[in-house]
C-alpha cells in the first residue's frame, strides 16, 4: 500500500540546489553550443515534493532545460550532448549516471548499500516550437529515434489554472487532492508531474462549474 506523504520545504530545498548545481556546471560546459534556461515545474515548483514512505524510492523532481536555439541542431545529438555533459559531472555532486528515458533525463541519487533511491530528478528538453507551442525531446526507444514532440498541455494554461485555483482559495484541496492521487495511482510509469497536472485540471475543472 502507497503512503504518500510531503517532504519539508527545507528538505526540498537541498534537493533543489543539488540539482540546480549541477545544471549550473552543465550549462557552462555547453555554453558555446546551447543557450537555455532552468524552470522547476509541476509540485517542484511550488513546494509539493513527496515520496511514499512505503518503498525505497525517495523524492522526485521535475525541471525543464528550455532551449533557445532548439533548431540550431538535432534532437538526438541535443540529448546525447547534455546526457554526457551530465555523466561526467554528475558523480561530483552524488549522482549516478544519467539515463535516457522517453522523455526525459532521469538523474538518481542511490544508497546502494540499502538498495534505496534516496532522491530522482527527471529532466526534460523542452522548447517553444511551430506557432509558439511547447515541445520536449521525445526518444522513441523502439525504433532508437528522436523527435521534437508536442506537450500534452501548455505550461501556460497549467499555470493559469493554478492562479484562478489559488485565488478562490482551493489550494490546501489540490494538495490533499494530490497525496489522494498518487496514493491510488496505479500505473507505476506516470511521472509526478502528469498526476500534479492531472489533479490541477480536476480542482479547475470541478469548481469552475461550480463558481460559474
Amino acid at each position: 500500500m502507497k503512503d504518500f506523504v510531503y517532504v519539508s520545504r527545507e528538505e526540498a530545498l537541498i534537493y533543489r540546489k543539488k540539482v540546480m548545481n549541477l545544471i549550473k556546471v552543465v550549462q557552462k560546459k555547453l555554453k558555446n553550443s546551447f543557450s537555455f534556461t532552468t524552470r522547476f515545474v509541476g509540485s517542484s515548483a511550488r513546494n509539493m515534493v513527496s515520496y511514499d514512505q512505503n518503498s525505497n524510492v525517495g523524492p522526485d523532481l521535475d525541471v525543464n532545460i528550455c532551449l533557445n536555439n532548439p533548431d540550431d541542431y538535432e534532437p538526438k545529438y541535443i540529448k546525447e550532448k547534455f546526457i554526457s555533459a551530465f555523466n561526467q559531472h554528475s558523480s561530483t555532486f552524488g549522482f549516478d549516471y544519467a539515463e535516457d528515458s522517453t522523455r526525459v533525463i532521469t538523474l538518481k541519487t542511490k544508497d546502494r548499500d540499502h538498495s534505496r533511491i534516496l532522491f530522482s530528478c527527471d529532466i526534460a528538453i523542452v522548447a517553444k516550437m511551430g506557432l509558439d507551442f511547447d515541445c520536449f525531446i521525445y526518444h522513441n526507444k523502439k525504433q532508437d529515434t528522436y523527435e521534437w514532440q508536442l506537450q500534452r498541455e501548455q505550461s501556460e494554461d497549467i499555470d493559469n489554472m493554478v492562479d484562478w485555483i489559488k485565488d478562490n482559495g482551493l489550494w490546501e484541496l489540490v494538495r490533499e487532492k494530490y497525496i489522494d492521487n498518487k496514493n491510488n495511482n496505479r500505473c507505476n510509469t506516470k511521472k509526478s508531474i502528469h498526476i500534479f497536472n492531472e489533479t490541477i485540471h480536476q480542482v479547475y475543472n470541478e469548481y469552475q462549474e461550480k463558481y460559474y
